[in-house]
């Protein structure tokens, strides 16, 4: 089965939290958004300037961030994606969370294959629910 990634689960995993999903890496396959670098870049960028992590463990966990994306398949955040992103979900969904669901949606219909989608974001997980998709995390 492929499963979606959403960085809440990325990062997680990469900081070797304690409540991170622990068969992180044991799929068959697994897909994310474009976006996923943009929101793991923008969390690390910030725990540096708050003093939380140094330039050496930022270094760090972008090449691992990096190393994860380039093993994965990435959607592209297309007109599409948007278009899907900004039309009605059956529950409260933010912004970047309606990408996410959205570049899952899509790859699901694209493909006719079920997914899995993997978060720890209580907001996305229970639309995705909503939507028909299940969830671990």
């Amino acid at each position: 089965m492929t499963v979606y990634v959403d960085s809440s689960a990325v990062l997680r995993a990469l900081f070797n939290r304690g409540d991170a999903y622990g068969r992180f890496g044991e799929w068959d396959a697994a897909v994310s958004s474009e976006l996923l670098l943009v929101e793991c870049h923008r969390t690390m960028h910030r725990l540096r300037l708050e003093g939380r992590i140094t330039d050496e463990t930022l270094s760090e966990y972008r090449l691992a961030i990096t190393d994860f994306i380039d093993t994965i398949a990435v959607v592209e955040v297309t007109p599409e994606v948007m278009k899907r992103a900004s039309e009605p979900f059956p529950t409260v969904i933010g912004s970047l969370d309606a990408i996410h669901l959205a570049s899952a949606l899509l790859w699901q219909e694209e493909r006719d294959e079920e997914i899995l989608i993997l978060t720890h974001d209580m907001q996305l997980a229970v639309t995705a629910r909503a939507c028909g998709i299940r969830t671990i995390g």
